[in-house]
């Protein structure tokens, strides 16, 4: 995990400051933590969500929920604990159906 950190830390520094980055992960919650991180350069536009309040704090207003990264990266790996992999699996939840919207396009770069 800190290797993790510390790689994409760097990644993203570099991407930043010009440098080109080639990265890649066989673990997929890692591939898209680097997605995130290095490979998208502009910011999603959420406009068409008319949110009262900012992304960040819509999604972490959510109330988690159960599903794929609770079982396989809570229960099973204990890579996070069960509140926190219910909060991520709340925001991949809400991310998934504004895709299915064409909200925001954000897995189509992803997958």
């Amino acid at each position: 995990m800190i290797l993790l950190v510390v790689w994409e830390l760097l990644a993203h520094f570099l991407k930043k400051n010009g440098f080109s980055v080639i990265s890649g992960d066989i673990l997929n919650f890692a591939y898209c933590f680097q997605v995130a991180r290095i490979a998208i350069t502009d910011l999603q536009n959420f406009n068409r969500l008319a949110l009262n309040t900012d992304i960040g704090k819509h999604l972490n207003s959510l109330p988690g929920c159960d599903g794929w990264l609770v079982r396989h990266y809570a229960v099973e790996r204990k890579y996070f604990t069960l509140e926190n992999a219910r909060k991520i699996q709340a925001c991949i939840n809400t991310i998934w159906k504004w895709n299915e919207k064409n909200v925001s396009q954000i897995l189509n770069i992803v997958y």
